[in-house]
């Protein structure tokens, strides 16, 4: 998850999800994101956004500056919950 701004809250989250290979083309894949946030390992995002890969930094961290930087670019289709 990352920090996305909201000009209510000022920094909302947002789930960035890497689908399982071989599943992008599913179309039940975004039912299942707004149930994983309740109360699951999601909890607390209201927008989500399906990402290819989680890029990670070179010692294999989440690297949250390149998704934030995506994000900033509109290169990320975010959907609310």
């Amino acid at each position: 998850m990352i920090g996305i701004p909201d000009e209510r809250w000022g920094e909302r989250p947002l789930a960035c999800v890497c689908a399982a290979p071989g599943r992008q083309g599913d179309p039940g894949r975004a039912r299942g994101v707004p149930a994983l946030s309740r109360g699951g390992p999601l909890a607390g995002a209201v927008s989500w956004t399906f990402v290819a890969e989680i890029p990670k930094t070179a010692v294999g961290k989440f690297d949250k500056k390149v998704l934030r930087t995506k994000d900033a670019a509109g290169d990320l289709p975010i959907e609310r919950i």
